[in-house]
């Protein structure tokens, strides 16, 4: 279990302040400037405390992830407490759906908005030869190992929080300031359907929990989501404050063209200029870099359980360079052909709920094993902590359920059951010829138990 996932050599890489960084860069994305603006149009001044509103179910739901990730800490939980807590194959199927749809649809995707944004101030290159640039870049990047991604990614994060304040700051205009009402608010069923929405901003900081082994202090996992996770709820409700002041623009304008219209009129050119660089840019930049460290670790922890025998030699650890020059293969594939981007970004998300529910389930057998060992750590046995946790999880199962009919109203359920299928196809194929041998059920406690006696907790 050493070197489980590509363990870190240096175990202090990861401090609390870059874990903040990573949690706030996984999390600020482009859909806060999409959402904003779609949902201003119809929502006015009461936006910002809808956004409010959408971060308690997500906190229901990150909160308990964040406390696994405290208490068992290793790398590529994506794959590995579902693995270890649920079921292997399981375990394989929903991190083969978030993997190759991410792959093929979310950094594509990612790429060639980061592409839009550079093509508006530097127009002299096209846009697909900056979606590839940027694509190479944040290859290379990783390449290079996690400290340059760690220095980068503080470095970017800092930048993006301290413009995004100050473009706040430029943009809120008290004097058009006003009070809300109850009768402000829509009605019950569009404001529900707006914090469902809205929920899906807040995805990201859970994603730390995959960085387990970089850091020599497990509880600063816990910490810094709740670090992360009320700057970015601040960054969210100011930001739309900010916007709810501006007036309305051109109700007919496109959804990206209405805010962007609207901020440009209030900011100077070379202000403006600054704000897409630091603004929309930075968050879509970090959301990129986080996500190739994330993949790299589950993709690590598919090959060590011996899912694609054919990229592990005997009984070597694979190559970082391998795994990411595999990631940028497909990257670059999907963003060459643009298949249906935005569809298999979308199907990501699905996985990446998937995961999370398999996450919240795996606390129960996680419990049981801790009690049959004699193991009774304060938070992860409170009361309340067990109410958090089953909240989380109905939460969870709600957003999915209506990700899911969404894709079913659009006719575009279709697509992500074939991703599925070719996901269950592959798990039979290599079980039954590629002689893949599952681990044990008391390994697998074994190997969970072990992650418990190395967190610092059962020293303190």
């Amino acid at each position: 279990m050493g070197e489980y996932m590509g363990q870190s050599t240096d175990k202090k890489a990861l401090s609390l302040f870059s874990l903040v960084c990573m949690a706030i860069g996984l999390t600020i994305g482009g859909g806060i400037f999409v959402l904003t603006s779609v949902l201003s149009k119809k929502l006015g001044t009461t936006l910002p405390y809808f956004y409010l509103l959408a971060s308690f179910p997500m906190f229901f739901i990150i909160f308990p992830v964040a406390v696994l990730g405290r208490y068992f800490p290793t790398n590529g939980g994506i794959y590995f407490y579902p693995s270890r807590l649920v079921s292997p194959r399981f375990a394989f199927l929903i991190t083969w759906i978030f993997l190759s749809t991410a792959s093929f649809g979310q950094v594509p995707l990612f790429t060639l908005a980061c592409s839009d944004i550079l093509f508006q101030i530097f127009p002299f290159v096209s846009k697909d030869l900056w979606a590839f640039l940027i694509l190479t870049v944040f290859f290379l990047l990783n390449v290079l190992g996690l400290k340059p991604v760690l220095f980068v990614q503080n470095l970017l994060v800092s930048i993006l929080i301290f413009l995004l304040g100050y473009s706040i700051f430029r943009l809120t205009d008290l004097q058009t300031a006003s009070l809300i009402s109850i009768n402000s608010f829509p009605s019950f069923g569009i404001g529900l359907e707006t914090i469902s929405i809205l929920c899906f901003t807040y995805f990201g900081s859970n994603a730390i929990i995959e960085l387990g082994n970089e850091t020599g202090k497990p509880k600063h996992l816990l910490k810094a989501f709740l670090w992360a996770f009320p700057i970015v709820v601040f960054i969210y409700f100011s930001f739309s404050f900010a916007i709810s002041t501006l007036g309305t623009g051109n109700l007919g304008s496109g959804n990206s063209e209405y805010l962007f219209s609207l901020i440009q009129n209030r900011l100077t050119p070379t202000e403006y200029k600054v704000f897409l660089l630091g603004g929309p840019l930075l968050a879509v930049v970090t959301s990129l870099n986080g996500i190739f460290l994330i993949q790299t670790k589950s993709f690590i922890g598919l090959i060590e359980d011996g899912w694609f025998p054919y990229l592990r030699k005997g009984s070597e650890s694979p190559s970082y360079i391998k795994i990411f020059t595999i990631i940028y293969i497909l990257s670059g594939l999907g963003l060459y052909l643009q298949w249906n981007l935005e569809t298999l970004a979308t199907y990501s998300t699905v996985g990446w709920f998937f995961v999370i529910l398999a996450q919240l389930f795996s606390l129960y057998p996680a419990k049981q094993i801790l009690k049959e060992n004699s193991y009774f750590p304060k938070l992860f046995f409170k009361t309340e902590f067990a109410v958090i946790t089953v909240l989380g999880f109905g939460f969870a199962f709600l957003l999915t359920g209506i990700l899911l009919y969404r894709l079913y109203e659009d006719e575009k359920l279709l697509g992500f059951i074939v991703v599925m299928g070719l996901g269950i196809l592959y798990c039979y194929l290599i079980s039954k010829f590629g002689k893949q041998k599952l681990i044990e059920k008391q390994n697998r406690k074994q190997e969970i138990l072990n992650l418990y006696l190395k967190s610092e907790d059962i020293y303190e």
